[in-house]
């Protein structure tokens, strides 16, 4: 049945709007007690649209087809009880407030009917205390609403931030004044293999820097005391790549910086492109000095080679005429040196072209005649007769250069000097050229970052990291492929191996840059 509504009553009291009626699903046998159940609400102010049902499956079927305000049930009809309806009622999970109205039961019976669920008891000849319950389970549902409402905006709201940051390819997270992470993206928690949520709480130092407290120049720990944005950029050993983090404050409404918004970058390739340039400008400056000296040593050796060839030409006694032909050797053989320093040092547009591997090696071997002669170190050469391949005569000069350089350090630093054993062989389709050195040789758990960019084992100012992984990038270009193999305390040896016909991309085994 339907009252027309003739007043407004408080929605923010109720939880119902002003402007509709009272909807009220009655569970009863009687019209007199339903007429009875209006007529106070309607006394109240209330002007409620009803519906009566008795059974279980009328029940059912007007909670499916409208929504309703209130249930207000009688303790026990003919086919349905109260607890009956509050059983229906939850399983379908509608939240409705519950109220029985009845006449003979007892405190107990009420008792329980709260305690299975309905939300007040009212006695018949009582009715009048109906009003302040209805009112007061309205509102409550009302506030119960809101909540519901106010809980989906909360979560809509964590889903959004969620996607978008998700989105984000660089380490997004916010951290309190302890440095303990509440928040973070998916790339953050894919850096340490774990879900999110397993990494709120942790401290950022404690994941990423692997120490147990802050590390100098912290950004955060800048933010936190300044309330301004701060940078740094630093190289993570415990990661083992360069990062870049900027953080911004969070301000609460009392100005206090109460947390700050961390975003990390890897810009280990960013450094590696940094330092490859940095090393080709100080390479370039190298061989313009280099270029400098030669053409000046370039010009008395010029004049000693002249004169001393004149003299040949006198009719000299043989003690002198002998002392005089080893001037003229030693003059050549400085000449010879100077000619590959020149060559060595000029720039050199990238050729490939045929070249003899041997040839490569001895003038390498040339440029290094005299560290060796200082650092006491011995070159056993044994050099194939090998056919010519297809290559960039300089940058296999590089690669050459490089590795005999690192021998030559490591078995000085060890051993005060050492043997490098040098060996080109042809084997099948490829040529391999062998470098083993007698040095103190490679660890176990090094080998395994063998090429790795920045990465040295040579003290601090005394290698970059990118020598040995210039050369490997070089090899490979060359179709071939260049590893390593050693026994800590035995030596290394490192192997190049080309292709005599360069078919496509070459591989690169396990070992470490010594660079």
């Amino acid at each position: 049945m339907t009252l027309p509504a003739d007043y407004d009553h408080d929605s923010a009291e109720s939880g119902v709007k002003m402007s509709d009626p009272l909807r009220v699903l009655v569970l009863a046998d009687s019209d007199d007690d339903t007429q009875a159940l209006l007529r106070e609400l309607k006394r109240g102010g209330y002007s409620p649209f009803c519906q009566r049902v008795e059974k279980v499956a009328a029940m059912r079927e007007a909670l499916d087809k409208q929504t309703w305000d209130i249930v207000i049930s009688d303790y026990r009809t003919l086919h349905l009880s109260a607890h009956q309806a509050l059983v229906l009622l939850q399983e379908t999970g509608i939240d409705i407030p519950f109220i029985i109205v009845s006449g003979a039961v007892g405190e107990e019976a009420a008792a329980a009917a709260i305690k299975a669920g309905a939300n007040d008891y009212v006695m018949k000849d009582n009715l009048s205390r109906l009003i302040s319950s209805v009112k007061r389970e309205l509102r409550e549902s009302g506030l119960r609403r809101e909540h519901r409402l106010m809980e989906g905006k909360i979560r809509r709201a964590a889903e959004e931030w969620r996607t978008t940051i998700d989105t984000i390819t660089d380490w997004v997270s916010i951290q309190d004044s302890n440095f303990r992470i509440v928040r973070l993206n998916k790339a953050y928690a894919d850096i340490f293999k774990k879900h999110p949520r397993e990494l709120v709480g942790k401290t950022c130092y404690e994941l990423v820097h692997g120490t147990s407290e802050p590390v100098p120049h912290c950004p955060h720990r800048k933010t936190m005391q300044s309330k301004l944005p701060s940078i740094a950029e630093y190289f993570e050993p415990h990661l083992g790549v360069y990062l870049e983090t900027a953080t911004s404050p969070v301000i609460n409404e009392h100005g206090e910086v109460v947390a700050s918004v961390h975003i990390t970058r890897d810009i280990t390739e960013r450094k590696r492109m940094e330092e490859q340039l940095l090393i080709a400008d100080r390479l370039a400056s190298l061989g313009e000095l280099s270029a400098g000296i030669a053409h000046e040593v370039n010009n008395p050796l010029t004049s000693v080679l002249g004169f001393t060839q004149l003299l040949l030409e006198e009719d000299l006694p043989d003690s002198i005429r002998g002392n005089v032909e080893i001037v003229l050797r030693e003059a050549e053989r400085a000449s010879g040196i100077v000619k590959n320093l020149l060559t060595f040092s000029q720039r050199h547009d990238q050729v490939k072209q045929t070249v003899n591997i041997n040839n490569i090696i001895e003038s390498v071997l040339e440029l290094r005649a005299y560290q060796q002669r200082l650092n006491n170190i011995k070159v056993d050469l044994r050099l194939a007769d090998l056919p010519d391949v297809v290559a960039d005569y300089f940058q296999l000069q590089q690669v050459f250069l490089n590795i005999i350089i690192n021998a030559e350090y490591f078995m000085a630093e060890a051993n005060q000097g050492g043997t490098l054993s040098i060996t080109t062989e042809k084997a099948d389709d490829i040529v391999r050229v062998t470098f083993a050195d007698d040095g103190p040789g490679i660890a176990k758990e090094t080998l395994g970052r063998l090429f790795d960019p920045f990465f040295t084992t040579k003290g601090v100012g005394k290698g970059t990291g990118l020598g040995l992984s210039i050369c490997h990038g070089i090899v490979i270009g060359h179709g071939g492929r260049i590893y390593a193999e050693s026994i800590p305390g035995q030596g290394a040896v490192f192997t190049v191996d080309l292709p005599l016909h360069h078919t496509g991309e070459g591989t690169v085994l396990g070992g470490s840059s010594r660079v």
